[in-house]
């Protein structure tokens, strides 16, 4: 059986960290943290390296500010002309809602609740808010009925 030769998996270098002491002339002692506080600080001189400046200390006045990316607009033609359908699916506990877009290119789509923007959610509070009623729901049928002529007589 033959063995298969394994790459060498160690990291060459880690740092930078602070030399606290020096003792003796071949090994100093090193402010470690994180996950080498546990370790011994004492590492003999032949592994220590000069740490190397990076760009920010040659360029010590420049001051380099954080890019912010500008806000994203949804495109036109993927904004929602209205709310079709909803359904719950049972198997994650959420709803999805049939969407149609204002350009037609797109066919209709489910849509997960999360995945809909804040601008376009009074769309789907508009919808479920006017879900027409059943014709032959007895209890509101009774309630037109009564709220119409309250002279009628129940027979």
């Amino acid at each position: 059986m033959q063995e298969k030769a394994q790459i060498n998996q160690k990291i060459s270098y880690v740092g930078p960290f602070v030399i606290v002491a020096l003792n003796g002339t071949n090994a100093v002692q090193v402010e470690l943290s994180g996950e080498l506080e546990n370790k011994h600080p004492t590492f003999p001189v032949s592994l220590i390296k000069p740490l190397q400046p990076t760009e920010k200390e040659f360029f010590t006045l420049r001051n380099p500010t954080p890019l912010t990316l500008p806000p994203v607009e949804q495109d036109e033609d993927k904004k929602i002309k209205k709310v079709i359908k909803e359904r719950r699916l049972r198997s994650k506990n959420q709803r999805e809602y049939l969407i149609r877009y204002r350009n037609p290119v797109h066919e209709d789509d489910w849509l997960a609740e999360s995945e809909i923007s804040d601008a376009d959610k009074f769309l789907i509070m508009s919808a479920c808010d006017s879900k027409p009623e059943h014709k032959h729901d007895s209890l509101n049928t009774i309630k037109q009925w009564y709220s119409q002529d309250t002279t009628k007589t129940w027979s």
